[in-house]
This record gives structure tokens, C-alpha cells and sequence, in this order.
């Protein structure tokens, strides 16, 4: 059962459309704490969050490095394409999805939470976020 709709998002800043899209996975997926739509800079363009709001843009600048990282790591290898980035901690596990070129999203859910349906969801997500920032959907 979705319990979202008994909870209040945090909120310090006026909510976008990318706010919204965010807000509408949530309300699918109870188990979401935060998702953040950030750019490759760590700077949070929106979010959608029940946890402190420091926390949560700070989730977007550390979920950046470590994808950036990454990505870094695998062209300098020539190991391929980074679609996704899944972390797994004691409490809560993250995905870490690029939206477009220096755009992403992070999403922190209660642990086990991540199973296909919320990975279509997700995919889903991705497309709307996509489309409303004005990026190709078809890469």
C-alpha cells in the first residue's frame, strides 16, 4: 500500500514540472525517499523529498561525483556506456540514472525497494523528464 499521500514533501523552493514528475513516481512507489533532478555539477534543478532538504541536494552533488566518476574511469578504460549507477547501504539503496548530457536523477528508496516495476517506472520517469527539458527521447 502507497502510504506517500499521508506524508508532506519538503519543500523550500517553488515546485517546477520536473518537481511534479518526480512527485507523481513517488506517489506510485511509497518506499521513495527522495529523488533529485540535478545537473553534472551537483546543482539541484528539483526534487521531490521527505528527508531533511541539506540531505537530499546533497545527495545530488555526491550522487554526481560518483557517476561522473565512474563514467571517467570507464572511458579512460574504453569499458563501455554507463546507463545506471545502483547503491546498496544499510538502510536505503539509490539509482543514479543521466537524464541527457550533464543532467541527472537520483532516487533513494527504502532498502530492497528497487525491483523491475520500479525500474519501469523509473525508464518512464526518465522519458518525461527528457521530453519536459527539451532532449531527444529516442537516445
Amino acid at each position: 500500500m502507497n502510504d506517500n499521500h499521508l506524508r508532506q514533501p519538503k519543500r523550500d523552493m517553488d515546485i517546477t514540472i520536473f518537481g511534479e514528475t518526480m512527485a507523481a513516481l513517488s506517489k506510485r512507489f511509497s518506499q521513495i525517499e527522495l529523488a533529485v533532478f540535478f545537473d553534472a555539477s551537483g546543482e539541484t534543478i528539483d526534487y521531490h523529498s521527505y528527508r531533511d532538504l541539506f540531505v537530499t541536494r546533497l545527495t545530488a552533488a555526491h550522487h554526481g561525483l560518483i557517476f561522473q566518476s565512474v563514467l571517467a574511469r570507464l572511458e579512460w578504460l574504453g569499458m563501455g556506456k554507463l546507463e545506471m549507477i545502483e547503491i546498496c547501504a544499510m538502510d536505503l539503496d539509490s539509482v543514479t540514472v543521466p537524464i541527457g548530457d550533464d543532467l541527472y536523477l537520483t532516487v533513494m528508496m527504502s532498502k530492497g525497494a528497487i525491483d523491475s516495476d520500479f525500474l519501469d517506472a523509473l525508464n518512464q520517469t526518465v522519458m518525461s523528464l527528457k521530453k519536459e527539458a527539451g532532449l531527444d527521447t529516442n537516445s
